[in-house]
C-alpha cells in the first residue's frame, strides 16, 4: 500500500519514512537503509532516521558505524532515551560495562509505566543495611534469569529484599533465594515497608562488572540417573518469536542432522512450541531423541529446569534454554549469530555471565562451519569420556 501511494505522491518524505520502517521491521535491511539515507538527504526526521540507520548497522555487525549513527542522532536531541539505550546496548556488547550499565537505565524512560511504587525512591548504591529494597522484574524470562545472578549481593547488603518475578519463576526463585520474599505482582504489597526500589537490570551499574556465576539457579531435584554409555544432550534450534529476530537467531533442523546422529549421545528436545512436522523430521533423523511436550518455558518451567539440570550437555541457539542451563551450571554450547544480543558479546568463546557456557559464533552466511566445529568437539568429548573414535 505504501509503495502504491508513493507512485501517486513520489518523493513524499513521510511515506518514504514509513516504507523504510516497514522494510526494517521484516528484515529487509538494505532496502530500509537506502530509504533512510534518502530521508536524511531530504532533512526529514533526522534523529529517527540516524537512529534507525544505527540499528541496521548494528544488525549487520558494524558496531563502529552503528555508534557513529547513534551519536549523530543524539546531536539532534542529546536526551533521547531510545538512542541512549541503543548506545548502552553497544557498550554492553563490547564489554564496556561501566558506561553501558549507567546508560542502560535509559530504557526505564522508554518503557515507563506508572505503578503503586512510583513514590518509592530508586536505590542509587547507598548503604541499605537497615533498609528494605524491592527489586522489580522486567523484560523476558531469559533476562530475568540473567539479572538474578546479582540478587544474592543485594540480599546480603540489605535488611530485607523483596523480588518480583514472572509467575513461572516463582518456585525456582523461592528455592534459589530463600532469604528473600518472592512475589509475582504488586498486589497485596505493603508499600510503607519499602524504603527503596530498583529494576533488576539496573543493579549491575553498582557492581561494575558481572558477578562470577557458579550455577546459582536451584532445581527442585537433580536427576543423576543417566545412561553411562551415552552423553545426555539437550538441544534447541529456534529462538525469538518475531520474524526478524527468529531469522537472525534460529537454525533449521536439517543443520542438526549430523549432530543428532551421533552414536554416543542421547538427545533431549528442549524446544518449545514444536510442531508435529518438526517432530516427524527429528524422528526420521534419529530414534535417540526424547520429547517432553509438557515441559516448556511457556507452561512448566520448573520441570524444564529439572530436566536441563539432569543433562550432561546442552546445545542451543541464544534463547531461554541457554540462560537456564548457564544459571544451573550445566555444560552448554551456545550458537550465537554474527550480530548477537548484548549478553553474548561480539568476540570470545567464553560467556561473561555463565562460566559453564561456551560460545560458538556464526562467522559466515550459514551455520555450516559452526555445526562442523560442534560436531568435532562432540566427538572429542565422547572420545574423552568413552574412548570412542
Amino acid at each position: 500500500m505504501l509503495k502504491r501511494a508513493l507512485k501517486f505522491i513520489p518523493n513524499n518524505p513521510a511515506l518514504i519514512f514509513s516504507l523504510a520502517e516497514a522494510y526494517q521491521s521484516v528484515g529487509y535491511a538494505e532496502k530500509s537503509a537506502s530509504l533512510f539515507r534518502l530521508i536524511v538527504n531530504n532533512n526529514y526526521k533526522l534523529m529517527e532516521s540516524y537512529n534507525n540507520l544505527g540499528n541496521i548497522e548494528r544488525d549487520y555487525g558494524d558496531i563502529s558505524l552503528a555508534r557513529s549513527y547513534y551519536i549523530k542522532s543524539l546531536s539532534f536531541d542529546y536526551t533521547n532515551p531510545v538512542v541512549i539505550w541503543n548506545l548502552a546496548l553497544l557498550d554492553l556488547l563490547e564489554g564496556k560495562y561501566e558506561s553501558g550499565w549507567k546508560n542502560y537505565d535509559a530504557r526505564l524512560a522508554v518503557n515507563h509505566k506508572p505503578d503503586q511504587l512510583s513514590s518509592v525512591p530508586y536505590w542509587r548504591g547507598e548503604d541499605i543495611i537497615n533498609k528494605t529494597i524491592f527489586i522489580l522484574s522486567e523484560q523476558g524470562i531469559g533476562d530475568e534469569i540473567l539479572f538474578s545472578s546479582a540478587f544474592n549481593h543485594i540480599i546480603q547488603i540489605s535488611k530485607h529484599a523483596i523480588i518480583m518475578c514472572d509467575h513461572r519463576l516463582k518456585h525456582c526463585f523461592s528455592r534459589t533465594f530463600p532469604n528473600a520474599i518472592i512475589v509475582t505482582s504488586l498486589n497485596n504489597i505493603n508499600f510503607k515497608d519499602i524504603d527503596v526500589k530498583i529494576h533488576a537490570g539496573s543493579i549491575y551499574q553498582f557492581l561494575k562488572k558481572p558477578p562470577t556465576s557458579y550455577g546459582f539457579l536451584k532445581p527442585t531435584n537433580k536427576n543423576t540417573n543417566s545412561n553411562h554409555n551415552k552423553i545426555k544432550v539437550g538441544f534447541s534450534w529456534r529462538g525469538a518469536t518475531n520474524y526478524k529476530e527468529m531469522k537472525k537467531r534460529s537454525t533449521h533442523i536439517r543443520e542438526w542432522e549430523r549432530l543428532l546422529k551421533h552414536p554416543h549421545s542421547d538427545f533431549f528436545c528442549l524446544q518449545h512450541n514444536i510442531s508435529q512436522q518438526d517432530k516427524n523430521r527429528l524422528i526420521n533423523i534419529s530414534p535417540n531423541i526424547h520429547f517432553f511436550s509438557e515441559v516448556t518455558d511457556q507452561n512448566n518451567i520448573d520441570e524444564l529446569i529439572n530436566l536441563i539440570s539432569s543433562l550432561d550437555l546442552v546445545i542451543s541457539v541464544t534463547n531461554t534454554v541457554v540462560h537456564i542451563a548457564g544459571a544451573l551450571g550445566v555444560h552448554t554450547w551456545c550458537l550465537a549469530p554474527r550480530n548477537p544480543d548484548w549478553p553474548w558479546g561480539i568476540k570470545g568463546k567464553k560467556s561473561v555471565w555463565y562460566e559453564s557456557v561456551k560460545i560458538y559464533r556464526k562467522n559466515a552466511d550459514s551455520w555450516e562451519d559452526t555445526f562442523s566445529t560442534i560436531a568435532t568437539d562432540l566427538n572429542k568429548l565422547s572420545a574423552n569420556i568413552f574412548g570412542s573414535k
